[in-house]
């Protein structure tokens, strides 16, 4: 009996087909063989793409098809049960290492607009969903999670490094604020006042004002609305609900997690394209992978010794003056040169790979030779004797980690 996990296709006859007819599961990979001219082509292309193309093009609006290539449907009696089709080109001629399946058949695009339209960054430290609140928010969330409660309204006011704190204080008393919550204390402050509470503010690098006290329910929305609008002009897009026997709450406008307060850029297309620095894992600069130094090409054969020739970049006579300090600094220790690669000790090889003082291991001779790139010999040299790994900060992924922050 057919089930919607597979396509039927019945009576197929586009161009060479001979009238035939089989079943493709779904989300599994099915491949096509054959010889030179069996079909196989005019099965993929011209009968399955072509007919998932021209439904999904079917189902948009007449404006839409207006600007999209029309496709004949395919000779066959009957496709059942088919999605919509993405094809690659068989010859694609311009291809890089940047290059993907996504890029080539620009489904990279379409998802780039996807998360930045829909996207919602998420704090990798707390695991928590980072948003904008605005006071309409913060008032829903409030009334819904914390009715009946009382509840404080404060915002946040930073005390700058040098910035005298009862020049601040007395600022504040102008503006028409009387009441501060200084180490966890709230206290009334009046122009007379702020020198002394002033005092308690040494080393502090925040003090939070109160706003208004008020019980959260429904009658009272227009206040709370009204209190936390004042709140976020006068903290700089911050501000703080303390509820009195269930802790405090901190919103912030910015794109920020509001447990940790770290924030995030609002989610933009480019963000998602590891062709654009703004997205680039900054590690890989958007590869996915980075080249190092491969201690199997720089010691390819590890049953030689030191003295042997172990270290194959140090054989070259351009490096001679790198193998022999080496032997002497082994010798001088007390070391064996004449012992295997891979018999040698961790100590022997620590010397040998990071040196000692004013001794240069392998570490300082290819550091070294990076200070001489702009010679295309020593680049040629160096490609020699490193392999790609994939990048420890985006795991591949080849986007930056705020990139990587944003779920859907």
């Amino acid at each position: 009996m057919a089930t919607q996990d597979e396509l039927i296709i019945t009576g197929a006859r586009q161009n060479n087909l001979k009238n035939i007819s089989l079943r493709i599961p779904h989300d599994q990979v099915t491949v096509i063989t054959g010889v030179s001219g069996s079909g196989k082509s005019s099965l993929a292309f011209d009968t399955i793409f072509a007919e998932g193309q021209w439904r999904y093009i079917e189902s948009l609006s007449t404006y839409a098809r207006m600007f999209l290539e029309k496709l004949d449907r395919p000779d066959v009696d009957r496709l059942e049960h088919i999605r919509p089709a993405i094809a690659i080109e068989q010859k694609n001629p311009v291809r890089t290492a940047r290059s993907t399946v996504g890029t080539t058949t620009e489904i990279a695009d379409l998802l780039r607009l996807l998360f930045a339209k829909i996207g919602h960054p998420a704090c990798p430290a707390c695991d928590t969903e980072a948003r904008a609140y605005h006071p309409g928010d913060v008032a829903e969330v409030l009334l819904k999670e914390h009715g009946q409660s009382r509840a404080i309204v404060l915002f946040p006011v930073d005390v700058k490094a040098g910035q005298d704190p009862a020049s601040l204080v007395r600022d504040l008393v102008r503006r028409g604020f009387i009441r501060l919550r200084v180490r966890d204390e709230i206290v009334d402050v009046t122009a007379q006042t702020a020198s002394e509470i002033a005092s308690l503010l040494k080393d502090c690098r925040e003090l939070e004002v109160v706003l208004d006290r008020l019980v959260l329910c429904q009658d009272d929305r227009a206040r709370l609305v009204d209190t936390l609008e004042t709140a976020f002009r006068e903290g700089g897009g911050r501000c703080v609900a303390e509820i009195i026997g269930a802790g405090r709450r901190r919103f912030s406008q910015a794109y920020s997690c509001q447990s940790c307060g770290r924030t995030f850029e609002t989610p933009k297309p480019a963000l998602f394209s590891f062709n654009h620095p703004l997205g680039a894992c900054p590690a890989c600069k958007g590869f996915g992978n980075i080249l190092h130094y491969d201690e199997d090409l720089i010691a390819p054969d590890r049953t030689k010794s030191l003295a042997g020739g172990a270290i194959e970049p140090w054989t070259k006579p351009s490096a001679d003056w790198w193998q022999k300090q080496m032997l002497l600094a082994f010798k001088r220790r007390g070391f064996d040169i004449a012992k295997p690669y891979n018999k040698l000790t961790q100590t022997e090889r620590k010397l040998l790979w990071e040196g000692e003082g004013k001794l240069e291991g392998i570490n300082d001779f290819f550091e070294y030779l990076e200070g001489k790139r702009y010679k295309l010999h020593v680049r040629v040299m160096l490609s020699r004797y490193r392999s790609p790994v994939s990048c420890d900060t985006c795991k591949g992924t080849r986007l930056r980690p705020e990139a990587l922050a944003v779920r859907v």
